[in-house]
């Protein structure tokens, strides 16, 4: 099922979404986010939201890794949510989010966004006939 951003913007009144995030995941595998206001939401699921290339040369403790080419702080790429992923989050009042990809201005894999990686080398396996299947074991402390 394909969701349009319409689609989403009334799933969001309905369910009484006040925030959403777009999160997307770092080449160092840390889940981060930017959050949007819902009265937002529909612009910004088509323009995306700005993001500094240097945000990926982060590590897991917050710092910045020494140079790396092509992610210096100038300049920026887009995070575009997927609708098809659309979530409530349970944890947090009122608040959503969304899988999102990195895209250059252009709309295109820049290159560097772990899941659009991710869906190109299942494509290939698609097309040599190989089905990839994933699952995901979470672990948490209370």
């Amino acid at each position: 099922m394909t969701l349009s951003v319409e689609d989403v913007v009334e799933r969001a009144r309905a369910d009484d979404i006040r925030l959403v995030r777009f999160q997307y995941c770092d080449p160092a595998g840390v889940i981060r986010a930017k959050t949007v206001h819902v009265a937002r939401l529909a612009s910004r699921m088509r323009e995306g939201i700005g993001l500094t290339r240097a945000q990926n040369t982060l590590n897991m403790l917050d710092l910045l890794s020494p140079r790396v080419d092509g992610m210096e702080p100038v300049g920026e790429i887009r995070i575009t949510p997927d609708p098809d992923t659309w979530s409530v989050l349970p944890w947090v009042p009122r608040t959503a989010g969304m899988l999102s990809d990195q895209l250059g201005h252009d709309g295109m894999d820049w290159g560097c966004c772990p899941r659009s990686y991710l869906k190109r080398v299942i494509g290939q396996a698609a097309d040599a006939g190989i089905m990839v299947q994933a699952s995901f074991e979470n672990e948490f402390y209370l």
